[in-house]
């Protein structure tokens, strides 16, 4: 009998931290689309701006700066002509040619026309990835562009992002992050861990059990944000489930 209750108790348990993993899921994975979507915007924002005021006589240096004022999404801008060269930037950071490098290949679609984002690594001590939006300029002479602008912005520190932050802390018995598709770790309460490549089982769309790299229980949730290709992953340990069933 005791055995009996204890297996319905753990049942229980099992199916609350089931229906909070699925809701940490679901939250997160609703959260992506509409910060990258709002990403896109204040970047073709940004680049719209800075070409008005460029074009107005202003100075490039004195106009990017402008525009970091008026659209606060990104922490800093930087802006490139048509060959890709760097002609100004908001930033004195010592870290700028490894994020330019970074940003390299995406840079190069921006100036044939194509906005993309691209992830680029963490600021020292952040809990989350960077990521860089680059929209082409508008070219007034029939090139393809004019150059290009390109955004950072911290994930984990951008305003528009800290509920789904805040949900992914708020996973303190185990652990909830966001991967980019090649399964680096963008966002993850652990800073150490960002960027670091994770190992994650098969997309089921429902909690399933696996045995950790210690030998240990435990349950794992992987599911793709919908309109983004972002997975969420959020795993619990089997312990947390039997401390809730005694």
């Amino acid at each position: 009998l005791l055995l009996g209750n204890w297996l319905l108790a753990r049942s229980a348990a099992r199916d609350l931290v089931e229906s909070q993993m699925e809701q940490t899921a679901g939250v997160v994975g609703g959260g992506i689309p509409f910060f990258i979507q709002s990403g896109r915007s204040f970047a073709q924002e940004a680049a719209q701006s800075f070409t008005s005021q460029r074009d107005a006589g202003v100075d490039e240096a004195d106009a990017l700066s402008a525009v970091l004022r008026q659209v606060p999404f990104c922490s800093r801008l930087s802006v490139f002509d048509p060959t890709g060269r760097l002609i100004a930037t908001t930033s004195a950071d010592p870290s700028e040619a490894q994020a330019l490098l970074e940003i390299g290949p995406s840079l190069a679609l921006a100036l044939e026309g194509t906005t993309r984002e691209c992830v680029v690594a963490a600021d020292p001590g952040s809990s989350g990835a960077r990521l860089a939006f680059l929209v082409p300029l508008a070219s007034g002479n029939g090139a393809p562009t004019g150059g290009a602008l390109a955004g950072w912005t911290d994930i984990a520190s951008n305003p528009q992002f800290s509920p789904v932050v805040e949900r992914l802390e708020a996973v303190t018995e185990g652990e909830a992050f966001i991967v980019d598709e090649s399964g680096r770790i963008l966002v993850h309460s652990d800073p150490t861990r960002v960027l670091q490549t994770a190992t994650l089982p098969p997309q089921s769309g429902t909690a399933s059990a696996v045995v950790a790299a210690d030998g240990t229980r435990q349950w794992v949730l992987i599911r793709t944000a919908e309109g983004y290709t972002w997975p969420v992953g959020v795993i619990i340990p089997q312990r947390t489930i039997n401390a809730l069933a005694v």
